[in-house]
């Protein structure tokens, strides 16, 4: 009986097997976090991309329509994120105003299952210069 135990103590057979199911939880989970970061900023890079396009459309008419720059800028998204995109511009600009504030948020949610599942706002604004 002594020798069995000692034998089976001593036994490597599934050692590899059991490694594997202690680190590839870890590893994986960590590969799905980087996906997940790098969408979420390129999901910031694209709101960005499309505020500055409307930013540039201020600067070249001062007096662009409201829905006009709201159009501006939903064009500079794609599908996926222009359906969810919350674009807030001034309703009226008055000659006393020297800037405007361009502001596009869109809610993000991650996937990875181990990330609370509650959404945040990416969040970008330009103050645009009235010439």
């Amino acid at each position: 009986m002594a020798r069995r135990i000692i034998g089976w103590w001593r036994c490597t057979s599934g050692t590899t097997a059991i490694e594997f199911a202690l680190v590839a939880p870890i590893a994986i989970l960590l590969c799905l976090s980087v996906l997940e970061i790098g969408r979420a900023l390129y999901t910031r890079s694209e709101l960005s991309y499309a505020v500055d396009l409307g930013a540039r459309r201020v600067l070249l008419d001062p007096k662009i329509d409201d829905e006009v720059l709201r159009e501006v800028i939903l064009q500079g998204l794609t599908a996926s994120i222009r359906s969810q995109a919350i674009i807030t511009t001034p309703d009226t600009v008055t000659p006393q105003d020297t800037h405007i504030f361009i502001e596009a948020s869109v809610p993000f949610r991650f996937i990875v299952p181990i990330v609370p599942r509650g959404t945040f706002e990416l969040v970008v604004g330009r103050r645009v210069p009235l010439m």
